[in-house]
């Protein structure tokens, strides 16, 4: 009895000498808490979570104040191992990625249900957007716009730093991000400065896949001559092995450099963009630079025959290519056959085929050279041409084609019209040299994919379907890094620029999210893709003194707009729908006052300008209008909008003296067309709406005749 006595003496002094070293007696903090250490040293000791229901002997727990329970980290289910290498930079600790690593392109796995399991318990979904399976794993969190991070993955340091620390913005681990994006900075300095040295001291000749441009930039290199996606001609093969390379840059996702390879005996350099399961972007670069440098170590030098018998300019050399060329004009389909020849490094052929022009249900054909597939050779890109082929081809609608064509396997013959109107648009673009060989790429691609579609062998339609789905996310994602370079804009603002401009931003429904996010008060992520798409044009576009003011301010609106919406923040959301939408009015009004002041529009007839007249024109829907107005003998006012739309910017296009006086005549009829619509004349509505769509389609042949010749 008094050796427990003792005992009980011993412990209660213990507890009381505890108490007095503890800190002052203070409410306990009703706040969330903050990350702490973690309590391993209470960890044997159960805080009771109720009050008892009855008064037990005293208990005299120790206490550790004020110390928070550690918050678990974010459950992260990422993609593939590329979005999941991001998020981990970003801080993210805990991490499950749907697509193996060990598969050679992840964002075609078809994921089993199981897979998509551990969905249902994540904070956040991660997804690249263009993996096959994006939209199962949106759908298997019921579409709850806060659970779904879309990241940006491209491996460019400018483009890192920026995605990985918009990530740790919204998971709040901007320490470890920093931590990260400190040592990467150091890492990709000193590998990237090791390669360049070595490839100076090499001075290799490179032949490389058409997506592998961020190494040859880490590395220092310019490529020869590229290849893919599409497999390689026989033709093309031989402008490549007439090269002479020594090393072969080859895609490890894709593949298709073999031949190459096998006809030169260069060496096959496999690049890798998705880490190992480690999810270590970092160890992307080492093992990239890591290959690139014994190779450069090992292969031969360039000779000085290879190294001047092709254009130094920067670039990437095109191989011949020969094909079945399908065209399909306003509605009826047409084969026809060509020669496409496309140059190394920007120089492009011509090549010739049978054009069949479609009347209004009568074929009548016209034997002429047609407008070179080529894309537009220039020393310089022109920076809103760039921005506004971007704009459309990212709008085309290439995921949901592909898409479509997978999951019905049926062929649908309006993409053809699609294909060709953006190819066309594509073709009569002045890329510049850093992005004209995967632009040339990617028309190549077009072509092909229209040529299964009139030949309606589906299988290869929904092979090729995939791969210009895919070709049109890298390309534009190439773009979107390009502007990083900050390319220089047009001095001197082009009227014709602008209505395109507006009439972009008019068209991007700023009115309809803004209400439809105040009606349901529920983010739309959908809604960002556009906001950005919208805003890279509005940014490139060259406003002049009168118009810049207001454009810079519309420019900084969506960017807010853009980060509530990222940020899944509905109350900002709101009032920032409001604000553009009414800047948006603002702008379009300022403009079409410009307008009035007639501004000088530029001297000569420009091939883009004219390409996207005639892109927007043929897709303003005159023949839908027509037939419409004809069969319900009734108005409908949003006719009006389209049509005053498109007057603007044939307007302001500055048309060659071939085009301009059948472009005057249409611009008059639209207008008359549209003075019928409002006054609400059936009679007068029908008989123009006709007439508008007969010289839509005359001018829209007129335009592709001039195309193959545009100095007449």
């Amino acid at each position: 009895m008094k050796k427990l006595s003792n005992r009980l003496l011993l412990a209660v002094t213990t507890v009381v000498s505890l108490m007095a070293c503890s800190a002052p007696v203070q409410p306990t903090p009703t706040a969330a808490p903050k990350p702490a250490a973690t309590v391993a040293a209470i960890a044997t000791v159960a805080a009771p979570t109720t009050a008892p229901t009855a008064a037990p002997a005293p208990t005299v727990v120790p206490t550790i104040a004020p110390t928070a329970l550690p918050v678990s980290a974010p459950k992260i289910v990422a993609s593939t191992s590329w979005v999941g290498a991001f998020a981990k930079a970003a801080g993210a600790t805990d991490i499950t990625v749907i697509a193996p690593s060990t598969v050679q392109h992840p964002p075609d796995y078809d994921p089993k249900p199981s897979d998509l399991v551990s969905i249902a318990k994540a904070d956040y979904i991660m997804i690249a957007g263009y993996e096959g399976f994006a939209k199962r794993m949106q759908e298997a969190v019921g579409g709850d716009a806060k659970k779904i991070i879309t990241v940006n993955t491209e491996n460019s340091p400018e483009a890192i730093r920026k995605e990985v620390t918009r990530l740790a913005e919204l998971l709040k681990t901007q320490d470890k991000a920093k931590g990260w994006l400190d040592n990467f900075d150091k890492e990709y300095a000193k590998l990237s400065d090791a390669l360049k040295a070595k490839a100076s001291a090499a001075k290799p000749t490179i032949v490389s896949q058409v997506f592998v441009t961020p190494w040859l930039m880490f590395s220092g290199l310019q490529s020869a001559g590229c290849y893919g996606p599409a497999a390689l001609t026989p033709a093309q093969l031989k402008t490549l092995a007439d090269i002479k390379p020594t090393i072969v840059f080859e895609n490890a996702h894709m593949g298709g450099g073999d031949p190459v390879v096998e006809a030169t005996k260069a060496k096959k350099v496999m690049l890798i963009n998705f880490p190992s399961d480690n999810l270590d972007l970092l160890d992307v670069f080492k093992t990239n630079s890591q290959r690139i440098g014994e190779a450069l170590n090992t292969a031969p030098a360039s000779s000085s025959a290879a190294g001047h018998s092709h254009d130094p300019a920067p670039g990437c050399a095109q191989a011949a290519a020969s094909d079945d060329h399908a065209a399909m004009g306003h509605g009826t389909t047409t084969t026809t056959t060509h020669a496409a020849a496309a140059t190394g490094h920007g120089t492009a052929t011509t090549m010739t085929h049978a054009a069949v022009a479609t009347g209004h249900g009568t074929a009548t054909t016209m034997t002429h050279a047609a407008p070179a597939m080529s894309v537009t050779t220039s020393q310089a890109a022109n920076v809103f041409a760039v921005s506004v082929a971007q704009y459309y081809l990212d709008n085309a609608g290439f995921h949901d084609m592909a898409t479509t064509l997978s999951n019905t396997q049926k062929i649908n013959t309006a993409y053809i019209s699609t294909i060709n109107r953006t190819k066309k648009m594509m073709t009569q673009t002045a890329w510049g040299p850093a992005l004209q060989a995967q632009a040339q790429a990617f028309v190549v691609i077009l072509g092909k994919y229209a040529d299964a579609l009139a030949a309606g062998n589906v299988n290869d339609v929904v092979k090729i379907a995939a791969t210009a789905h895919d070709a049109q996310h890298d390309l534009s994602h190439a773009i979107d890094h390009w502007y990083g370079s900050k390319p220089a804009k047009a001095q001197q603002v082009d009227p014709a620029a602008v209505s395109v401009a507006q009439h972009i931003m008019d068209t991007t429904g700023f009115h309809d999210m803004a209400t439809t996010l105040s009606n349901t008060q529920k983010i739309d992520t959908a809604y960002l893709t556009k906001l950005n798409r919208t805003k890279k044009v509005l940014t490139q576009t060259t406003w002049g003194t009168v118009l810049d003011g207001k454009a810079q301010a519309f420019i900084v609106t969506i960017g807010k707009f853009a980060d509530a919406l990222a940020a899944g923040n509905v109350k900002d959301a709101v009032k920032a729908s409001d604000m553009a939408h009414d800047e948006q009015h603002d702008l379009s009004h300022a403009i079409d006052e410009w307008y009035a002041s007639k501004p000088a529009k530029r001297q000569d007839a420009d091939v883009f300008a004219i390409s996207i007249a005639q892109h927007i024109m043929d897709t303003a829907g005159f023949h839908d209008m027509a037939t419409t107005l004809s069969n319900t003998q009734k108005i409908d006012t949003s006719h009006l909008t389209k049509i005053n739309r498109v007057k603007k910017i044939l307007g302001q296009t500055k048309w060659s003296a071939k085009l301009d006086p059948q472009a005057q005549e249409f611009i008059g009829t639209i207008g008359k067309f549209a003075d019928a619509i409002a006054a609400s004349n059936v009679k007068d509505a029908i008989k123009f709406s006709e007439a508008a769509h007969d010289q839509q389609h005359a001018l829209s042949h007129a335009i592709d005749e001039w195309l193959i010749n545009p100095t007449k």
